[in-house]
Protein backbone atom coordinates (compact mmCIF):
# COMPACT_ATOMS: atom_id res chain seq x y z
CA UNK A 1 0.00 0.00 0.00
CA UNK A 2 1.26 3.49 -1.13
CA UNK A 3 0.01 5.37 2.37
CA UNK A 4 -2.04 4.52 5.50
CA UNK A 5 -5.28 5.86 5.54
CA UNK A 6 -4.62 8.26 8.48
CA UNK A 7 -1.25 9.57 6.90
CA UNK A 8 -3.01 10.47 3.09
CA UNK A 9 -6.12 11.77 5.22
CA UNK A 10 -3.71 14.12 6.67
CA UNK A 11 -1.34 14.86 3.57
CA UNK A 12 -5.01 16.15 1.83
CA UNK A 13 -6.03 17.95 4.51
CA UNK A 14 -2.93 20.17 4.43
CA UNK A 15 -3.17 20.37 0.91
CA UNK A 16 -7.13 21.57 0.87
CA UNK A 17 -5.49 24.58 3.82
CA UNK A 18 -2.97 25.46 1.33
CA UNK A 19 -5.31 25.92 -1.12
CA UNK A 20 -7.99 27.88 1.19
CA UNK A 21 -4.92 30.11 2.11
CA UNK A 22 -4.06 30.82 -1.00
CA UNK A 23 -7.68 31.93 -2.57
CA UNK A 24 -8.18 34.06 0.44
CA UNK A 25 -4.97 35.81 0.01
CA UNK A 26 -5.52 36.55 -3.55
CA UNK A 27 -9.31 37.15 -2.77
CA UNK A 28 -8.20 40.36 -0.93
CA UNK A 29 -6.58 41.59 -3.69
CA UNK A 30 -9.10 43.16 -5.22
CA UNK A 31 -10.03 45.39 -8.38
CA UNK A 32 -9.78 48.75 -6.79
CA UNK A 33 -6.51 47.83 -5.43
CA UNK A 34 -5.31 46.69 -9.03
CA UNK A 35 -6.38 50.46 -10.27
CA UNK A 36 -4.80 52.27 -7.02
CA UNK A 37 -1.53 50.16 -8.29
CA UNK A 38 -1.87 51.04 -12.14
CA UNK A 39 -2.73 54.28 -11.44
CA UNK A 40 -0.06 54.99 -8.87
CA UNK A 41 2.56 53.30 -11.45
CA UNK A 42 1.42 55.56 -14.32
CA UNK A 43 2.17 58.91 -11.91
CA UNK A 44 5.81 57.77 -11.55
CA UNK A 45 5.96 56.78 -15.31
CA UNK A 46 4.28 60.07 -16.05
CA UNK A 47 7.07 62.13 -14.14
CA UNK A 48 9.84 60.13 -14.87
CA UNK A 49 8.99 61.38 -18.86
CA UNK A 50 8.39 64.38 -18.12
CA UNK A 51 12.03 64.44 -16.23
CA UNK A 52 13.50 63.04 -19.68
CA UNK A 53 11.98 65.38 -22.00
CA UNK A 54 12.65 68.59 -19.45
CA UNK A 55 16.23 67.50 -20.14
CA UNK A 56 16.14 66.85 -23.62
CA UNK A 57 14.95 70.49 -24.01
CA UNK A 58 17.64 72.16 -22.23
CA UNK A 59 20.16 70.04 -24.17
CA UNK A 60 18.42 71.41 -27.91
CA UNK A 61 18.32 74.94 -26.53
CA UNK A 62 21.68 75.28 -25.34
CA UNK A 63 22.61 73.48 -29.03
CA UNK A 64 20.74 76.27 -30.88
CA UNK A 65 21.92 78.73 -28.69
CA UNK A 66 26.09 78.20 -30.15
CA UNK A 67 24.59 77.20 -33.30
CA UNK A 68 23.18 81.22 -33.56
CA UNK A 69 26.33 82.30 -32.08
CA UNK A 70 28.19 80.82 -33.71
CA UNK A 71 26.35 82.55 -36.99
CA UNK A 72 26.80 85.52 -35.79
CA UNK A 73 30.35 85.91 -34.80
CA UNK A 74 31.20 84.33 -38.59
CA UNK A 75 29.09 86.72 -40.23
CA UNK A 76 30.53 89.27 -42.36
CA UNK A 77 29.30 92.11 -40.88
CA UNK A 78 30.54 91.36 -37.94
CA UNK A 79 34.37 90.66 -39.70
CA UNK A 80 34.03 93.90 -40.85
CA UNK A 81 33.41 95.67 -37.84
Amino acid sequence: MLCESDECGKVIAELKQTTLKREKVLGMVDIQTISIVIAATSVVAGAIYYTFQVRHLVKTRQTDLVIRLHANATSKELQEA
